[in-house]
């Protein structure tokens, strides 16, 4: 597996190998009385205890304890344990008559062809587990791997695969790890190293023991390709990005770039050395309280449904993410001051990629990227310097119809979570008496036709002027260009 192939598709998936990959392994479990016998001088097996799940490491102690040996007593000939049983397991293998399980190789196949990386992770002493793979054909599927003679602890070997990925494939371990297992110790170990677990039902264990475990998923077995596939490739809907689970950190490895604006302090008139992080919070509240204490015309909009999610879910996305491309844009200017020019851009190019994530179609993906693209609009239009500003919101209404709700809605709200109360306490009253008195209006009782249809933008200068589907005379293109000119500007009011 190339480096470069595995860049376009970073996933990691994790197998255990006895009785999720192959079949019961006899000369395995004689293996182990050879050594046994030969190193501690006592005559047994591993049947005596239930060594399902178990590294090889904690068998052998586990089972010499059972027959009256002491720790201290096993620890120190457990490595020369270890060794006699690979020679005794390469005596046996030939003879040996485990396979794989059913519809393992075409698994194996399928996400091969689909460059996604695999490893193992097994309480199998490396040599037997390569043993056990190069015997069936399987092993170069996984360059990879965690295994029992690495360590006694299973979530240790976890984690020791994925730092095995990252050395030698540049892997980049965020919410794209799955581990496989029949056993509940396979499950808790993925669970203990933060990564995604599912249960095969070809063990001895059941669903429930499984669940219990805390598996995210339980399949009966690996024979139906499609069913895995769905799970790896599993989009999740926007509905879990709600303030609890994003204060609770759950969310730090599916989106990440949100939860670097905790390091990005913005110091302005708007902002007084306050992390995003924390007024993206403050907005998404303050969006919360505007939408619960408005009209019922305005809810019935946001409610209405356009592909699979609602409006109003598509806003609180876009209010998420709308201050997300702060973090490359950040400038210092004199007096300690801290601003942002072109976010919104950035911003939108991000949330573009940040959207791949989730279950949104093309036209949710596009709505949510064009109001964080022209989120910052409203509040550079209405500034108390712009003397001529209602003119120019009615054109920007028209200009933005389809979405103007949702960027007025975002634009109070971001208006209320800033500083200007304390720093600009009369431009404060003018921006709120201005949105007070403009929800009355909210939604407009007509859905003006936009000239603007797919709210695309022509990139000039800083943050761009809007690029228009017909050829607009002279006096309309020119009062076009100076009320974008201006309000797009590199260092506008807000950024």
């Amino acid at each position: 597996m190339g480096l470069n192939k595995l860049k376009r598709n970073q996933k990691l998936i994790l197998f255990d190998i006895d009785r999720t990959l192959i079949t019961r392994s006899q000369g395995h479990e004689e293996a182990f009385s050879d050594a046994f016998k030969s190193v501690y001088g006592i005559d047994t097996n591993i049947s005596i205890i239930n060594y399902h799940g178990m590294t090889d490491q904690a068998i052998i102690i586990k089972v010499l304890k059972k027959n009256g040996l002491a720790e201290n007593k096993i620890k120190p000939k457990i490595k020369k344990c270890m060794n006699v049983m690979i020679k005794s397991f390469r005596k046996r293998i030939q003879r040996s008559t485990f396979g794989p399980m059913k519809g393992v190789k075409k698994l194996l196949r399928e996400l091969s062809r689909r460059n996604i990386l695999m490893g193992l992770v097994t309480g199998n002493l490396e040599k037997i587990a390569r043993g056990k793979m190069k015997k069936l054909g399987l092993n170069h599927y996984f360059p990879v791997g965690g295994f029992g003679s690495d360590d006694i602890n299973r979530t240790k070997l976890v984690k020791l695969a994925i730092k095995r990925a990252k050395k030698k494939f540049n892997f980049k371990f965020n919410d794209n790890v799955f581990l496989v297992g029949d056993a509940p110790q396979d499950i808790k170990a993925g669970k203990d190293a933060g990564v995604k677990t599912i249960g095969v039902l070809t063990g001895i264990y059941s669903k429930k023991d499984l669940l219990n475990r805390g598996a995210d998923y339980v399949l009966e077995d690996l024979t139906n390709i499609n069913s895995v596939l769905n799970i790896i490739f599993r989009k999740e809907n926007i509905s879990i990005l709600n303030k609890r689970n994003i204060k609770s950190g759950k969310l730090a490895k599916l989106i990440p770039e949100f939860y670097g604006l905790k390091e990005v302090i913005e110091n302005n008139p708007w902002h007084n050395n306050e992390p995003v992080f924390d007024h993206t919070l403050s907005v998404l509240d303050n969006l919360g309280k505007i939408i619960h204490n408005s009209k019922k015309e305005i809810k019935r909009t946001l409610n209405k449904i356009v592909d699979k999610n609602s409006r109003k879910d598509l806003l609180y996305t876009a209010a998420l993410f709308h201050d997300i491309g702060k973090k490359e844009t950040m400038i210092d200017l004199d007096n300690g001051i801290k601003k942002c020019p072109g976010h919104c851009q950035k911003g939108a190019e991000k949330t573009e990629k940040i959207l791949k994530r989730f279950n949104l179609s093309p036209k949710e993906s596009k709505i949510i990227t064009d109001i964080v693209r022209n989120h910052g609009l409203i509040n550079d239009i209405i500034a108390p310097s712009n003397k001529n500003f209602r003119k120019e919101y009615r054109i920007f209404k028209k200009e933005f119809s389809k979405i103007y709700p949702e960027l007025f809605l975002l634009s109070f709200a971001d208006t209320i979570g800033s500083y200007l109360k304390k720093t600009k306490p009369a431009e404060f009253r003018h921006r709120i008496n201005f949105y007070k008195k403009e929800l009355k209006n909210l939604p407009p009782k007509k859905n003006l036709k936009s000239s603007n249809p797919k709210g695309s933008l022509l990139r000039a200068g800083g943050r761009g002027v809007w690029s228009l589907p017909f050829r607009p005379s002279y006096k309309f293109w020119a009062k076009s260009v100076r009320i974008f000119s201006n309000a797009h500007r590199q260092g506008s009011t807000k950024s």
